[in-house]
């Protein structure tokens, strides 16, 4: 065998299952398609501007995440800054809303949010929110699979929250977090983040992700013995006797491995997948896993956009999240505004000018002349790499142990406790390396 592992796929996912792999003694090599390590983690220079793939969160109860930075020598907590309150810029009205993200660690900001805001937001408003959160809290705890059969949209119209308080405050906050408005996704997968947020806290890195996370992982998997080799795709799993046996690159050249471990997004892992094990039941769910994209525009500006560095959102508008960056993650431009874009799946199909346009045209509906402003922008699209978290999506997802030998999944989309997280991605990977480990054993 010419590796003891081979990793296809080298983000969050493939990088935390090579490093864990690599300390074991195993000879592994990362297979990455990019030209840069750490899939929806990554960070490069696009001809001179250094770009994301999108804007990013951390949330204080990553543990796991911060645990396999520490052995690669990277403290994560010195690369990011907490957010204690979350403004919500109202185009149609003119004005702001400051509510509290933190109530357990910023009291004051919290309860000042609840009980302002009353140009934006009514008594009625706040009641309709408090209500749904505090059902979500009862739901989540004693009846958690009444909340996975709804959307976040559904739930919201059970509870009777209103049409302001929905737009203004759900509808945001859902695209914020996955990037999908409410309509799409499980009212279960939505309460999964919101209530360790809300006890926990959240903040955003003041240093491109590549820079702090893909790049450290990599040079960790190198530094321990492990192989990677980017802009390298995979053509075909080698499936012989019931078991599979290495990978077929692209260009023909063949590589054995007595693992592999197929660590891709969910479209790729589907294509694999479906040419050499198609009929065998057990991957039929996988098979059949919705998808889901996202697209985010980053814009480089002669000057900062907004007063300070915190993320804010914009309902009614192509921005529904967004921050200026040039104080923390990209200190060396002047101006530097990252949006995650509403309407993906429309915006997939506009050419890069035509989403610009759009994007500036509601900017300035938020108070912000991008147009007087930017000097280079970059359009990141994700096609369909995501699985779906809608409604009675969630049964589908596999365990990392499959039933044919050599073969290991990890990813986002297999059995793990967060959606669409760096942390979810990170305990991927550390099962996929254990069950290799466990079999080595017997």
């Amino acid at each position: 065998m010419d590796y003891d592992v081979i990793v296809i796929g080298g983000g969050l996912a493939g990088l935390t299952a090579a490093l864990e792999l690599s300390e074991k003694g195993k000879r592994t090599l990362i297979i990455e398609k990019n030209a840069h390590p750490g899939g929806r983690c990554s960070s490069w220079d696009d001809n001179g501007m250094i770009v994301e793939s999108g804007l990013h969160k951390h949330l204080s109860f990553f543990k796991n995440m911060k645990e396999i930075l520490k052995r690669v020598g990277v403290n994560i907590e010195d690369h990011f800054i907490w957010q204690k309150d979350m403004e919500i810029l109202l185009p149609d009205i003119n004005g702001t809303a400051v509510l509290g993200t933190a109530p357990f660690q910023a009291p004051k900001i919290f309860i000042k949010g609840v009980a302002g805001n009353k140009n934006q937001l009514t008594r009625k408003d706040k009641y309709s929110i408090t209500s749904f959160i505090f059902s979500g809290l009862k739901d989540y705890f004693f009846n958690r699979q009444v909340l996975d059969r709804v959307s976040v949209h559904e739930y919201a119209r059970k509870l009777k929250v209103t049409d302001r308080a929905y737009s203004y405050l759900i509808v945001p906050s859902t695209t914020g977090i996955f990037y999908m408005p409410p309509e799409e996704y499980s009212a279960k997968v939505y309460f999964d983040i919101i209530i360790p947020a809300i006890t926990k806290r959240v903040g955003f890195y003041t240093a491109p992700m590549g820079d702090i996370i893909a790049n450290p992982l990599a040079q960790g998997v190198k530094s321990r013995g492990g192989e990677i080799r980017l802009s390298t795709s995979v053509d075909k799993l080698i499936y012989e006797d019931e078991q599979v046996k290495g990978v077929r690159l692209q260009d023909g050249e063949t590589l054995t491995a007595s693992n592999v471990i197929l660590a891709t997004s969910i479209t790729p892992a589907q294509h694999l997948l479906q040419e050499c094990l198609g009929e065998h039941e057990w991957f039929s769910s996988i098979l059949k896993m919705p998808s889901s994209s996202a697209v985010s525009i980053q814009l480089e500006l002669s000057k900062p956009a907004l007063s300070d560095d915190f993320i804010k959102f914009g309902p009614h508008t192509l921005l529904p999240v967004f921050a200026e960056q040039s104080r923390t993650t990209f200190k060396h431009v002047p101006g530097r505004l990252s949006v995650v874009l509403d309407q993906a799946d429309k915006m997939l199909s506009m050419e890069d000018g035509e989403i610009y346009n759009h994007v500036a045209a509601d900017a300035k509906k938020l108070g912000m002349d991008l147009d007087q402003l930017m000097t280079d922008y970059r359009v990141i699209r994700h096609e369909n790499e995501r699985f779906h978290i809608g409604p009675n999506h969630n049964w589908m997802k596999p365990d990392q142990k499959t039933p044919v030998k050599g073969l290991t999944l990890a990813g986002e989309y297999t059995k793990q406790p967060y959606h669409t997280t760096t942390e979810g991605a990170v305990i991927s990977g550390k099962k996929a390396a254990q069950v290799i480990m466990n079999d080595r054993e017997r």
